[in-house]
């Protein structure tokens, strides 16, 4: 077989290139850190690789997502506590209430401590978290929850947002509901003595009906009834069950309208025909019950009755702040208990997301001790190469013709 000159010299040329080739990938592999530098040097393992580093971003971020709801549901927790804290205080002040050796100046005293009260659950209803997203108005996270209504001297206040629930994704199976609707925990609660009122939608005046409650339980019928206006300027008010009128009257916005144990008040300008209805109801907001029980113990109380009917107001309301305080109560179990599963899911993740690190260990990490061995080897090899190609080059025929 004849070799020529020109085939040794590119032959050893090419070996020269390959162990080149060799020890600057090993150099790239040391420096990196890792086996594989392109896809291409190992598809397979590098698509196992691109899935365990998506699945471990994703991991990541379901940690932050369990961060930020640790963070609402622990700023629920510290409000829902707080709420527990003014209604014991009120109930308090209502047994103390309850007592007919009391004059009209110290209930009024009472009452006065009560109204500072609201104002202080309706601060804590109206608490903004750290997103500037308010805590209990659902959906509606720029909506104001708790807005105070004046009608004529009494205020109430109602709920402006919705009842949606947020939820955020905590694993790949797993949401938590990340807080609860103001309403579901402040105004639907249920009350032995609470009273639905409604405004027809046919109507076309400007007239508004506030909540009612009892003023005297011992004469209220549980009946439905029908405030309707004969004019701009009197109403009847009408038993639905028995088709009488039980009473009936001028109007003034923002006046008291009482009949057969019940008050509400109306205000702005209803139009003749137009009409209201009260009826019994299943639950009541706690404002509410803190605003009826303010409002029977600023009543005057000049004779025996009257005390003994202040009495039966303030017994129901003592029942209805105890049903308020279940209700806040059952809320704040039901926040532990997720605050505890985000613990629990947080410790699954880390324990997941190790193990996906493990993995990608395994698949990617260099073997230092082998690779450094490699190129210790290939240094040499080249270098035996280099040796072998000096001697060879300097062999010609044109030497031994000299």
């Amino acid at each position: 077989m004849r070799v020529s000159s020109s085939q040794v010299f590119l032959q050893s040329l090419a070996s020269m290139q390959r162990h080149q080739v060799d020890i600057a990938k090993l150099q790239n592999q040391i420096t990196s850190g890792k086996q594989h530098l392109r896809p291409s040097d190992a598809p397979a393992t590098m698509g196992r690789v691109l899935n365990l580093e998506q699945t471990s971003q994703q991991t990541q971020q379901f940690q932050e997502n369990i961060t930020i709801a640790e963070n609402r549901l622990a700023l629920e927790e510290t409000v829902l506590n707080d709420a527990t804290l003014i209604l014991q205080r009120a109930r308090e002040l209502a047994i103390q209430g309850n007592n007919t050796a009391l004059g009209d100046d110290a209930r009024r005293a009472i009452a006065s401590e009560i109204r500072e009260r609201i104002g202080e659950l309706t601060s804590l209803g109206n608490t903004v978290d750290a997103n500037g997203d308010y805590l209990f108005s659902g959906y509606q996270g720029q909506q104001k929850p708790f807005v105070t209504e004046k009608f004529g001297n009494k205020e109430h206040v109602s709920f402006a947002g919705d009842q949606g629930a947020r939820f955020i994704q905590v694993s790949e199976s797993k949401q938590i509901k990340t807080g609860d609707s103001g309403f579901d925990i402040f105004f639907d609660v249920p009350s032995n003595y609470a009273f639905a009122t409604e405004t027809d939608i046919s109507n076309t005046g400007s007239g508004a009906i506030s909540p009612a409650y009892p003023t005297n339980p011992d004469v209220i019928t549980g009946d439905r009834y029908r405030i309707e206006f004969t004019g701009p300027s009197n109403y009847d008010v009408i038993n639905e069950s028995t088709g009488s009128t039980v009473h009936s009257d001028s109007y003034v916005s923002g006046d008291t309208i009482e009949f057969e144990g019940i008050e509400t008040v109306i205000k702005s300008t209803p139009a003749t025909g137009d009409q209201f209805f009260v009826q019994p109801g299943k639950s009541q907001s706690i404002f509410f019950t803190l605003e009826k029980l303010a409002s029977t113990l600023e009543a005057p109380t000049p004779t025996a009755a009257d005390d003994t009917r202040v009495s039966a107001v303030m017994g129901t309301a003592i029942d209805d702040l105890g049903k308020a305080l279940d209700n806040v109560t059952e809320f704040r179990t039901q926040t532990g208990a997720r605050l505890n599963s985000l613990d629990s899911q947080h410790d699954q993740n880390e324990a997941y997301e190790l193990q996906i690190q493990s993995t990608l260990s395994q698949l990617q990490d260099l073997d230092y001790v082998e690779a450094i061995g490699q190129l210790q080897f290939q240094m040499f090899a080249l270098e035996a190469a280099q040796a072998s190609f000096a001697r060879i080059e300097g062999n010609s025929l044109f030497n031994y013709l000299r």
